[in-house]
This record gives C-alpha cells, structure tokens and sequence, in this order.
C-alpha cells in the first residue's frame, strides 16, 4: 500500500500510455508489475521483459498474440474456473515474447458484463501456478484505492491550485501524507492482524488524530529531534513502529459502523407515468411577461 514512484504531467488530457518510456525507467530487474489492461501493450510488455522483470497484465484487445497450445484447465478459485494458455506476444519487427494467458471464467459477471477475463503473464509455470496467478489478479491493490482514501481522508486535491506545477506539487505532498498512513496501518496489521485493521480501524480517524497532535509536536520537538530517526536502519525503526502502536487504543480509530438502510417506500402515486399522455396537456410560453396558449 505504498507509492513508490510518481511520473507528474503537466498535460491533463495525456494518455497515460504517452509516459510509457517513463514508466519503464523505473522497472528493475526482478521486478514483478500487475496492471489493468490499459497498459497491455506490445511495447509495454517488451519493455518489461527486456529489463529482466515479469508482469501480469489484463489482455487488450487489439494485442497481437498467437496460440502456441491448447487451453488446459487448471483447477478453481473462489471465484471461478481457470484456465490457461502458452502463447507468443508479437511485437515489432518480427519479436516474439513468450507468455501465458490465463483465462478466469467468472461465477459471476463483474459490473461491465464480462464473465471472463484474460491475463497476459510472462511469469514461469514454476514460479507460480495459474490459479496463483489469477488469485492475485483478483485481489491486487488498486492505485484508485489510494486515490479515493486520498481525496477523502486527506483531502489532497485543492481546487483552487490553478497552476499545473503547483496541482502537482499538492498531489505529490498528498501522496507522501498517504504513505505515512500506510506505514502506520503496517504496523497495525503487525499487532493486531489484516483482518481486524481492514474491518475495524478508520484511516479517517488516523488522519483527524494526526492533525489534531502535529501543532504540539512542532512546539515540543525540534528538527534535530527528529534525526536519530532519520539515520535509523529500516528493521530498528519497524521495531520501533510496532511497539508505539501497540499503546494506541484501538475504540479512538474504529471504524463507525451504520446501521441497516430504511426499505424505500413502495411508490403509490404516478405508478407508470408512460401512460400520461404528455401530448394532451396545453403548453405555455412566456413572452414579455405574458402567458400565451399556442394554436
């Protein structure tokens, strides 16, 4: 749950696909790169490859692909069925990348309709199974997912920042605001479990608790107070995270829980306003003050 990387654009109306040459130079060797199928694309997937990296990515499409095997299936996941294929990314000039697409058939159609997806993976077979594969798809972490606790936790988007440089720079503040919390949800997770901080602890309420304290922070605290903390190796100071939050007491940040929604009342009147006949009625329009019936 942590932004690692951002890539600013001034262009509000730039396709993100136009920052790919970006998006490639911070791809590491071994990396592993999930995406929507936004980013399924030929020099995407090539660049990935060639950086020594894997990816999972949703099949376009208008990728160019050629069978290599029969489909197989390989067993379920809560779900659905899974099923997989070898096959050959064709890129330019003639390059071939080999892949698998692994073909989820939903138990349920998702919001769009789809009762299939497909993925494109250039992960080995040894490496991880097919149903792995899809599991993960299914249950990635979203950017949107921090973009919408962003703009409702910390309110990061300003309206009124005009400039695209300045947006930006609020946005970029934002994000470091957001990975903070993440830290701290970390280390939540460590004491008291995935399960009890996904369902139970509010982020709302971490961030209100936050701004609440920082103003006596500043006064009790200077900058160099702070550099012990900032030479700390990374281990020690995750130690020294889950210890503080093992003293927060968990009723000041939970979640508040509504109650079940009232039944919408059964329409009694204008039932089925097709049958109205909306032809019939006169018509009015107004001219200097005056209502005049139309002939």
């Amino acid at each position: 749950m942590l932004v690692t990387a951002a890539i600013p654009c001034e262009d509000g109306h730039a396709q993100e696909r136009s920052l790919t040459a970006d998006l490639l130079a911070h791809v590491e060797a071994g990396d592993c790169l999930m995406a929507d199928r936004n980013f399924c694309t030929t020099p995407i997937l090539f660049g990935i490859a060639e950086r020594h990296a894997v990816s999972v990515i949703r099949e376009h499409a208008h990728l160019p692909w050629s069978p290599v095997g029969a489909r197989t299936a390989q067993g379920r996941i809560p779900t659905g069925q899974v099923f997989e294929q070898a096959i050959v990314v064709e890129g330019a000039d003639g390059a071939k990348l080999p892949a698998r697409r692994i073909t989820l058939v939903l138990d349920t159609p998702t919001r769009d309709g789809d009762s299939e997806l497909h993925l494109i993976t250039t992960i080995p077979a040894e490496r991880a199974s097919a149903a792995a594969v899809a599991q993960a798809y299914a249950a990635r972490w979203r950017i949107e997912t921090a973009f919408g606790h962003m703009a409702s936790w910390l309110e990061s988007e300003i309206e009124t920042l005009g400039y695209p440089r300045a947006a930006l720079l609020g946005f970029c503040v934002g994000v470091m605001a957001y990975n903070t919390l993440s830290v701290v949800q970390g280390a939540l997770r460590a004491v008291h479990g995935e399960t009890v901080v996904q369902e139970e602890v509010s982020g709302y309420h971490l961030v209100h608790q936050a701004r609440a304290d920082v103003g006596g922070l500043d006064t009790l605290l200077e900058d160099k107070d702070w550099e012990p903390f900032r030479r700390m190796p990374v281990a020690e100071l995750a130690e020294l995270l889950v210890e503080i939050v093992r003293h927060i007491p968990l009723p000041t940040i939970k979640k508040a829980k509504r109650g079940p929604k009232n039944p919408v009342p059964k329409r009694t009147r204008f039932k089925n306003p097709s049958r109205l006949d909306r032809s019939s009625r006169p018509r009015h329009s107004t001219r200097r003050g005056r209502a005049h019936q139309p002939r």
